[in-house]
């Protein structure tokens, strides 16, 4: 296997105070790229309480959310892994239909390619919006791009046990067309309505509106009416 190196010109203990912190793509198992990264933690946060804005690239969403710094606040991250992310980081809203997120300084961008619009979206906030555009240019990029969805293929979240919610999952999934009801599915898994949506939500993170509506949008069809 061939190695290559990289000279860096500072360390986190010998670098001036950045304006701007970027944590790129992690990559491998997320677990160990995490636990390999988790010094920079209380740096990133230190420096983000001294006012440096934050910026994460794809994958890089994990090694900011270990952070806290997103806790209770949206983000997006590459939309294969959004059921590893909404497991481990429950507490966060993952919009990981979205391009770029912006909040208070904290930035994140979807999957792969997507951190060019992030990186544009950065060059018009730090500088402005004409000098954007012509970076859009050059690299032939479509600064307007907002979503990620056109990209997905639906993987629903099942890394759960719960075997009646994981029928409902299905049935939706394969149903999203017709208009179904929660009565319906209650019925079907012979679950009360209360007690179904609860463990849906415990089990999902999701309401079942939000699965039924992901499905439809993700599919490119429209539904046949609203969730009822």
């Amino acid at each position: 296997m061939d190695f290559f190196s990289i000279h860096v010109d500072a360390t986190p203990d010998t670098a001036r105070k950045p304006d701007l912190i970027i944590i790129p793509a992690l990559s491998g198992n997320l677990e160990e790229a995490v636990k390999q990264n988790e010094a920079f933690v209380p740096w990133i946060v230190f420096h983000h309480k001294m006012g440096a804005e934050v910026a994460s690239l794809c994958l890089g969403a994990f090694l900011l959310a270990s952070t806290g710094l997103l806790d209770g606040k949206s983000c997006s991250t590459h939309w294969m892994f959004a059921n590893q992310f909404r497991s481990r980081f429950p507490q966060i809203n993952l919009v990981d239909y979205k391009i770029i997120t912006d909040q208070s300084g904290i930035y994140t961008s979807g999957g792969a390619n997507s951190y060019w619009n992030l990186l544009l979206h950065l060059v018009e906030k730090y500088t402005n919006r004409d000098l954007a555009i012509m970076a859009a240019k050059f690299f032939v990029l479509d600064i307007d791009k907002k979503s990620q969805s056109p990209f997905t293929i639906f993987r629903g979240q099942k890394l759960h046990e719960d075997e009646a919610i994981k029928q409902a999952q299905d049935f939706i999934e394969s149903n999203y067309t017709e208009r179904i009801g929660i009565d319906e599915l209650c019925n079907m898994v012979g679950v009360g309505r209360r007690t179904f949506e609860r463990r849906f939500r415990k089990s999902y993170q999701q309401l079942c509106s939000g699965i039924y509506t992901t499905c439809k949008n993700r599919s490119g069809k429209k539904g046949t009416g609203k969730w009822p």
